[in-house]
């Protein structure tokens, strides 16, 4: 037995060397998290941050969706392009955040113990253009490709800082999905700089056309589906029963979809204005000289819960929106009936967040 003590010595240290140098190993290359975020849902309110608002108007907003029971805060920043053609972007705008405000923001949403999701949109600054931000078409694509990985880097460094969980790196660029090998590169530069988790939020009418949702966290769409149709006589109001036809299209498409695909998917926005004819348009928040209609609002609210509530095809819903308006200023998102907040209530109620 004493001939085999020092072969058996070294035996016993060559495992140990080994079990520590695993243990001190580097920790893997930038990519897609090894681990699974904490966060199991992303149910919550979001708040749209105007720089040119004083600060008490957002302070108010984080107190409602605070009081409602919000678990999760997504903060809607906004920054603009000249047109929808040009590149040099983002253009200085007096409504979007310097960097000291956009930390403000997320230290006020971080001190409440809140999850904080940012969610920065890239709009035309043009009030004249007739083109919306699914519609950009650059001139110089490689110039515009290149600004927009740099301020979304920007905005990544940012969030990191502030503790973001989790951060958008586009929002609507419906023209653009097809772009794989650009947003992959976006994407790349995202995961060297931030740590939480990435999504990109594609309109309703496109969601299932992000051909890079694989190397995201999180595939999210804009709910706004509609419930009426422009060309009916929309005078005598649907049934519960009717409203819930109309959506259930949507929900077996999103069924489909996720039995064919691992990606999460979130509503990252979900509203109804509270001044509308009708909800055959309710992406549309502008539409003059039309009345307050908090019924109107409810009914859209109620028909998409009782459809996607808490179904386990997706991973939350983050409603849209507080704005801090005035209540009786006829346009916004931010609920005006009682009954319509106590539909958010309930579903934060019976949200399995974390």
């Amino acid at each position: 037995m004493t001939r085999w003590a020092p072969v058996l010595v070294v035996l016993i240290l060559i495992v140990l060397l080994g079990s520590l140098a695993q243990d001190q190993s580097p920790s893997s290359a930038p990519g897609k998290p090894l681990e699974t975020p904490l966060v199991k849902r992303w149910d919550g309110i979001t708040i749209i941050y105007n720089a040119e608002d004083p600060w008490s108007v957002f302070e108010s907003d984080l107190q409602i969706a605070t009081q409602w029971g919000s678990p999760c805060i997504q903060v809607q920043v906004s920054y603009f392009s000249r047109d929808h053609a040009s590149a040099a972007f983002p253009v200085f705008d007096r409504r979007s955040p310097t960097p000291v405000q956009l930390r403000q923001i997320c230290k006020a949403v971080k001190s409440l113990g809140k999850t904080l999701v940012l969610h920065p949109v890239l709009l035309i600054q043009d009030p004249q253009s007739p083109y919306w931000r699914g519609q950009f078409s650059p001139f110089d694509d490689t110039q515009w490709w290149s600004d927009y990985t740099h301020w979304i880097e920007k905005l990544a460094i940012a969030a990191q800082a502030s503790q973001v969980d989790l951060l958008f790196i586009g929002s609507e660029l419906t023209s653009l999905q097809a772009e794989s090998s650009r947003w992959a590169s976006v994407i790349q530069t995202v995961r060297k700089v931030f740590g939480g988790s990435i999504a990109y939020s594609a309109n309703w009418d496109s969601w299932h056309q992000v051909p890079f949702h694989s190397q995201l966290d999180l595939l999210a769409l804009n709910g706004y589906f509609p419930l009426d149709r422009p060309e009916k006589n929309n005078e005598l109001p649907l049934t519960p029963e009717e409203d819930r036809a109309r959506l259930l299209p949507h929900w077996s498409a999103l069924k489909q979809w996720t039995q064919g695909n691992e990606t999460p998917v979130i509503f990252s926005e979900v509203g109804y204005p509270a001044s509308a004819r009708d909800l055959s348009q309710p992406w549309n928040s502008i539409q003059p000289q039309t009345p307050l209609n908090g019924a109107l609002q409810r009914r859209g609210f109620k028909a998409f819960l009782s459809v996607f509530g808490l179904s386990d095809l997706h991973r939350g819903i983050l409603f849209y929106a507080l704005h801090g308006h005035d209540p009786e200023t006829p346009s916004g998102y931010t609920p005006i009936l009682e009954e319509t907040q106590m539909l958010w209530q309930k579903h934060f109620q019976e949200s399995p967040h974390r």
